[in-house]
């Protein structure tokens, strides 16, 4: 019978997990040996296989982790109080802070989405992003219940407040961080300016 040996502390899943993190994000799923994750973890083979099967199933309890997570954030945001323009400034807040604590998960799913290895076990990116626009419109589509947009164009604010949220936490991973959180919430508050009269004038 094979022996499961694990440091104490840290439960070993959550070891392992934070192991895979650090170093798919730094080297690519395929640059990464079992052998280095279990290393980092201070585990053994087996208790790897033990939770995750393998490299693969590693890999996707991950990205599933992170899409649990990240829809926590968002409904977080969707039970906030307020105006519409309060409400998605607020859900911008949590979403950039998201990307500010957890900047080696962004790095891990955005270089798996934009240059993945052929190896790479098949996912489902577009989660994300359906995650995130279900939010923004649910919040838009409340503000049309409420009478505060007439809602032709509740679909064209989603997608553009999903795509500053996109080019924030680009920024952040992969460029100097130019792009501060002041920025990216004056842009929400414009852009629902803009709708709004836009709105108004179709009225």
């Amino acid at each position: 019978m094979v022996e499961i040996h694990v440091q104490p502390g840290k439960s070993a899943r959550e070891r392992i997990l934070k192991s895979a993190i650090h170093l798919f994000a730094q080297k690519g799923y395929d640059g990464v040996a079992v052998r280095e994750i279990v290393e980092r973890a201070g585990v053994t083979k087996p208790v790897l296989y033990y939770y995750f099967g393998n490299k693969e199933g590693l890999y996707l309890t991950l990205l599933e982790e992170v899409l649990k997570k990240y829809r926590g954030v968002l409904e977080t945001a969707l039970n906030a109080e307020g105006t519409t323009v309060e409400q998605l400034v607020r859900l911008m807040e949590l979403q950039l802070d998201f990307c500010d604590e957890n900047q080696t998960l962004i790095r891990l799913c955005y270089g798996a989405l934009c240059n993945p290895p052929s190896d790479l076990p098949p996912y489902d990116f577009d989660r994300f992003s359906q995650a995130n626009f279900t939010a923004l419109k649910g919040i838009v589509d409340r503000g049309v219940e409420r009478g505060e947009l007439n809602g032709k164009h509740t679909e064209d604010l989603a997608v553009a407040l999903l795509g500053i949220v996109n080019i924030y936490a680009m920024d952040q991973v992969y460029g100097q961080g130019k792009i501060s959180k002041e920025t990216a919430k004056r842009s929400v508050e414009i852009l629902y300016r803009g709708i709004k009269q836009v709105d108004e004038e179709n009225r």
